[in-house]
């Protein structure tokens, strides 16, 4: 929020009247819940991430696109004196868009993919993928 926003809102709320309104009680019953649908199988995807917190330059993107490995990213960072940082991660595919793990499907094995993110963007290889179980630890979010 910036200062002029959060400035406004200040005044607002001082000058918004004291008293406060009766709760409105709904007329009708709320309606029910949907029925449940099972859920599908989900998928744990073993990731190797690069993330890159700036925003990705056409001249970087058209650098990027040779390379098939994260080791090549990295080198390609360095040698544009980008800042990253390396991370692995499990993600389950309940985490991630239907469209995106088609375009996942169709990669070739260990191949990097690009996306982009509220604070930047990602170079991401899927490493293992395995059903998620019972068992599974809690996958973290990307």
């Amino acid at each position: 929020m910036t200062p002029a926003l959060a400035l406004a809102a200040a005044l607002a709320v001082a000058a918004a009247p004291s008293h406060k309104a009766a709760p409105v009680r709904p007329t009708h019953p709320p309606p029910a819940a949907a029925p449940a649908v099972p859920d599908a199988p989900s998928t744990i995807y073993r990731i190797q991430q690069i993330a890159v917190g700036q925003p990705m330059t056409p001249e970087l993107a058209k650098q990027l696109e040779p390379l098939h490995t994260l080791d090549d990213v990295e080198a390609l960072l360095k040698a544009n004196k980008i800042t990253f940082s390396w991370r692995d991660l499990d993600v389950s595919s309940t985490r991630i868009s239907e469209q995106m793990q088609q375009q996942i499907a169709k990669l070739p094995p260990h191949e990097p993919f690009i996306a982009a993110g509220p604070r930047g963007w990602t170079v991401s290889v899927i490493v293992d993928q395995h059903p998620a179980t019972a068992a599974s630890p809690s996958p973290s979010a990307p």
